[in-house]
């Protein structure tokens, strides 16, 4: 998608294109018929240079056995030929000249509202084709703007029943030794409408083995962790807007969390538009804490 400053900047020059574009134009048709009219038709090339008048022989040779003894006859019998050439040659020049002035009655005495008339309708055809791109532009923002965005929030277990901090800690300020297992994965939906979940595949492997100079897509796509990944889920659900809240997904569940492990995974889902997306995450599981790693969250999405 262009700028905002191109977008905006870009119907003007179009205009001003189209403009320039006319004034060269008719500037051209000016200099080429006052160019046409100022010239000097060039006469045509004769093919036959020396026409032996009568009664006089050319000067090629003529065998005595095809010349007939009067000499205004002898001299017919030599030039037919060449008057054939002549009168091919005359015959022809009609449809020649009949071109010429075609085009400069075409270019030269077109009408003033001809010209404004023609420029107008390619002046309309651009504007036109720039509303159809408009409109598609826009059709597509208005798609990012209500779509929905699935992320993966990381992994949240249950809360320790001998835990002796304040709900407000424990809601705004956890820590993973407030909570116990079974663990489970945390999706977000930040769009404005929901989204359908249609795969999601994970997996859990030690920090040291983890690829962080790779996405998560390449990674799964060429099987770098394939020792390391889990069952994926293929239950399609239906996730709608949760802002800063969070939703569970019971198909994605760990027993322990352990601590230097890597929490990766893809989430494949449709918006309500019927276009594919997916999101991905990579989270480090640290004691208190858990850290992202790689530039998954950031740049591989779609």
């Amino acid at each position: 998608m262009l700028p905002t400053k191109i977008a905006k900047a870009l119907p003007h020059t179009l205009i001003a294109c189209v403009l320039a574009l006319g004034v060269w134009a008719t500037l051209s048709q000016q200099d080429y018929c006052s160019s046409t009219q100022h010239a000097e038709p060039t006469p045509a090339t004769n093919p036959i240079k020396d026409i032996p008048q009568d009664g006089q022989h050319s000067a090629v040779d003529i065998p005595k056995e095809k010349m007939i003894s009067s000499g205004h006859h002898s001299t017919i019998n030599v030039l037919t030929p060449l008057v054939q050439q002549e009168i091919s040659y005359h015959s022809a020049m009609p449809s020649q000249k009949d071109k010429r002035e075609w085009t400069k009655s075409f270019v030269c005495e077109a009408k003033a509202t001809d010209v404004a008339l023609a420029w107008f309708t390619f002046l309309l055809f651009v504007v036109t084709g720039y509303l159809i791109w408009m409109g598609y532009r826009q059709e597509q923002v208005l798609k990012m703007h209500e779509r929905a965005y699935l992320v993966c929030g990381g992994m949240f277990g249950v809360p320790k029943p001998l835990v002796s901090v304040g709900s407000a800690q424990l809601e705004y300020r956890p820590k993973s030794s407030y909570f116990e297992g079974p663990w489970r994965m945390v999706i977000r939906n930040y769009g404005r409408t929901p989204g359908f979940i249609r795969k999601i595949e994970w997996g859990v492997c030690p920090k040291d083995r983890f690829i962080e100079d790779k996405s998560i897509s390449e990674i799964l796509g060429k099987n770098l962790l394939a020792e390391w990944m889990k069952k994926s889920a293929d239950i399609q659900e239906v996730f709608p807007p949760t802002g800063m809240h969070e939703l569970t997904h019971r198909y994605v569940e760990c027993d322990k969390r352990e601590i230097n492990t890597v929490f990766f995974g893809r989430i494949s889902y449709d918006d309500i538009f019927h276009e594919p997306h997916h999101s991905t995450w990579a989270v480090w599981h640290r004691k208190d804490h858990s850290d992202t790693l790689g530039s998954s969250f950031a740049d591989d999405w779609s």
